[in-house]
């Protein structure tokens, strides 16, 4: 019933309507991204996108008559107003193949249109207070079909340089992609980051948070289907990092693997689920925090009834290394050097020594042979560590090397892994 109702509407109730859905629609994605940078202030995300009402092609060729414009105009979206722009656009490129310019009547007509090309209506109003809305040149999706853009050509500063200055832009012709012909003039990333005097990881946490938000909006403009799958990654993936309460923290820590995440989707197509992003965020956050204990050269946990002269007797961690091995930690789970627990792999399942390893590490969680699992902190830091285990009875504190009460790292393993 709904349907028909729908099929029954004018053209130009159909074109109120889905102006309004439109205006809705940005509100929506606004409320959105200001919860992903700001969630204190802005709790809630907007709600889920409406969808507009069809509008065929038939009803679409109606509306590139002249006469039909100029009365329906004032309620035309904006989606509207792109599509009988680049209908236009593809037409006139045909037409001036076709006639190239056989008299000097025409040549002039072609010349005045040339310089009558500006359309005021296309421009936006400046509303104090809410940040510049780019509209990104199409030489940025060529390029961001074959090479990924940097995150850092999306601060405000870059954009309005590439946007103002795309015409003198430094390229580079680029392959055909497969089902073309020909190839593509594409930015030149590298000269253009000299220009701008940009290197990666080069940004600062607010820097960041100011191209996150330029460089969401450009990814959900790429989406083949209005607030589709590929927004939803996007949306997911910055909102991770952004809503982390010590993400500003620990953003010289985090910020590369952001980085190598969103490569792999480009090169792989492949993304990661929550857990992976949680496990990994947390791991540099405990090889952070154990990097600080060692340059502050901060003693480990003492022995129980471990004194000498009042004194008591400090451990540092186990400093046995593999072959080879820069590593400046041991891995909580076999004991060697030559990788931390983030890094190891089934191939090492013995200690140093030759016997096999007491504990086992499954899907980032380190666990008992009977299968608890161990808190990963503690093993590091034992019980001073300057951010105590928040996790409750869930992770047992003992020793992935023994089963011990004593945290890995301690060094009161040495007798049994000599």
């Amino acid at each position: 019933m709904a349907i028909n109702l729908f099929r029954k509407m004018s053209l130009h109730v159909k074109l109120r309507a889905n102006r309004g859905i439109e205006k809705k629609n940005l509100e929506r994605a606004e409320k959105t991204l200001n919860h992903m940078i700001d969630p204190t202030n802005h709790p809630s995300p907007g709600s889920e996108t409406a969808s507009f009402i069809t509008i065929d092609d038939e009803e679409i060729l109606e509306l590139t008559q002249p006469s039909v414009q100029a009365a329906l105009k004032e309620d035309f979206p904006v989606y509207i107003t792109r599509k009988l722009a680049e209908m236009a656009k593809s037409g006139k490129r045909r037409n001036d193949e076709a006639d190239t310019a056989s008299d000097s009547t025409s040549a002039a007509e072609s010349r005045l249109a040339k310089r009558q090309c500006m359309d005021g209506d296309a421009y936006t109003q400046k509303v104090p207070g809410r940040p510049i809305e780019f509209i990104f040149p199409q030489i940025m999706y060529d390029t961001e079909l074959r090479q990924p853009l940097p995150i850092e050509f999306f601060t405000p500063k870059n954009l309005v340089y590439i946007t103002t200055k795309t015409a003198s832009l430094p390229v580079r012709k680029a392959n055909p992609l497969e089902g073309e012909t020909k190839g593509a003039s594409i930015i030149d990333i590298d000269n253009l980051s000299k220009k701008l005097g940009i290197t990666p990881m080069s940004l600062s946490y607010g820097q960041w948070g100011e191209a996150m938000r330029q460089m969401y909006k450009f990814q959900a403009s790429r989406d083949k289907v209005q607030d589709g799958s590929w927004t939803a990654m996007w949306d997911e993936h910055f909102t991770f990092f952004s809503s982390q309460t010590d993400a500003e923290e620990y953003y010289d820590e985090w910020k590369a693997l952001e980085a190598r995440i969103r490569a792999d989707w480009h090169t792989h197509h492949k993304k990661y689920s929550a857990e992976y992003y949680q496990a990994r965020y947390e791991e540099l956050k405990n090889f952070t925090e154990l990097k600080k204990s060692l340059t502050l050269g901060r003693p480990a946990q003492a022995a129980p009834g471990e004194r000498e002269r009042g004194k008591s007797k400090q451990y540092q961690p186990f400093p046995r290394a593999g072959a080879g091995s820069t590593a400046t930690v041991s891995c909580v789970l076999c004991a060697e050097k030559s990788h931390i627990l983030s890094n190891h792999s089934s191939e090492h399942n013995k200690f140093p020594n030759g016997k096999p390893v007491w504990a086992k590490y499954e899907a980032s969680k380190l666990r008992s042979p009977e299968g608890r699992e161990l808190c990963i902190r503690w093993n590091l830091f034992g019980s001073n560590s300057s951010r105590p285990c928040a996790h409750g009875d869930d992770r047992l504190h003992i020793c992935s090397y023994c089963g011990g009460k004593h945290f890995a790292l301690s060094g009161l393993c040495r007798a049994i892994l000599a």
